[in-house]
């Protein structure tokens, strides 16, 4: 049987189909279709129209695909309609904006003469005049006012100023643009309502904890740390960024599959070191990159690795074959049924 032949891969690219379509048209189109295929497979399934078992089984799968379209089909019309109603795509440019949230990452003031960095902060209620901005629970970036203090991943606070637009792409596109970058909140004051709270928010702690180690170890390089290890770019110095760029090599400051491989691989390691058996090792190789990827937000290259590394050790445990194709698609299908914007995302894809 060949790889595109293969069920699981077949499940994927029908789900894909569905869902591009649901994100190129913002509304169900594959919808009639599967109902006509659902009629035809009733009535093949009654015996009318087939009675051979083979041709009845081609005939199912047939309709689980289509199923699995009419999934994808609705899942991405669905994500359109959200990523159109995200408030960060709709605020206008200069309107004053305040801001509750949880810092997703440490804050280190700025050096003298120094930029200060965008940091993200996943935002629990946005306010326009007083009124409570609907859609607008996602993470946004924020520049925090100039002199705050350090400040701790998770860390809640309340934060006023104003919404600066970037500028979109010259020639506006027929697919939904993610909200992410449509811009940033320019605070102008700054109110620490609560301390971080590890029970409350664990990854989030373990991140700070984590990027506030790294810049102990690498007081030169803390930011560089953060890009490599934990994926945090926000104050990478540009020239910096640049000169990874210029050498083919700015892959390495996105975590991707590299990362993910190279710390289980450390895990495995470590793991027969121990003399642990080998499904403890797998295990426990499991469980740990599992925290790690928690910790750094799951980006969709860490995560397809993390996916396909974990079916790949359940296989050997198992003592199960296993090919090359299958966890690839069971990876790429586990990503979009949960971030459906990520088949337009370009790390996904060249994933």
């Amino acid at each position: 049987m060949s790889g595109l032949g293969l069920p699981l891969v077949a499940a994927f690219f029908a789900f894909l189909a569905g869902l591009l379509a649901g994100l190129r048209a913002g509304g169900p189109i594959v919808a009639p279709a599967v109902g006509a295929a659902a009629a035809v497979v009733a009535a093949s399934l009654s015996g009318h129209i087939v009675s051979d078992r083979r041709a009845c089984q081609r005939v199912t799968h047939a309709l689980v695909l289509l199923a699995l379209a009419l999934a994808g089909d609705a899942l991405g019309a669905h994500a359109r309609r959200e990523v159109e109603a995200d408030c960060r795509a709709r605020l206008p440019d200069g309107a004053k904006v305040e801001v509750r949230g949880l810092l997703a990452a440490n804050h280190f003031p700025a050096e003298p003469g120094g930029r200060t960095p965008l940091l993200p902060v996943a935002v629990r209620e946005a306010r326009v005049g007083g009124d409570v901005l609907p859609h607008c629970r996602e993470e946004t970036r924020v520049r925090l006012p100039r002199g705050a203090g350090p400040l701790l991943a998770g860390t809640e606070l309340r934060l006023r100023g104003e919404w600066r637009r970037l500028p979109g792409p010259p020639a506006p596109s027929g697919w939904p643009r993610s909200p992410a970058y449509a811009g940033f909140l320019s605070a102008r004051e700054l109110e620490a309502v609560s301390p971080p709270r590890p029970a409350a928010h664990p990854f989030l702690a373990l991140r700070g904890r984590m990027e506030r180690q790294l810049h102990r170890l690498f007081p030169r390089h803390g930011p560089l740390a953060d890009a490599l290890l934990l994926g945090r770019r926000e104050t990478l110095d540009r020239a910096l960024a640049d000169r990874f760029a210029k050498s083919g090599l700015v892959h390495l400051l996105a975590i991707s599959g590299t990362h993910v491989a190279l710390m289980g691989t450390v895990f495995l390691l470590l793991g027969r070191a121990a003399r642990l058996s080998r499904t403890r090792t797998a295990w426990l190789t499991l469980a740990l990159v599992g925290l790690y990827l928690a910790m750094i937000g799951a980006p969709p290259s860490a995560l397809r690795a993390g996916v396909m590394m974990g079916l790949s050790l359940a296989a050997v445990v198992l003592q199960r074959p296993s090919a090359t194709l299958p966890p690839v698609a069971a990876a790429a299908l586990a990503i979009l049924a949960a971030q459906p914007m990520a088949a337009l995302d370009a790390g996904f894809q060249l994933s």
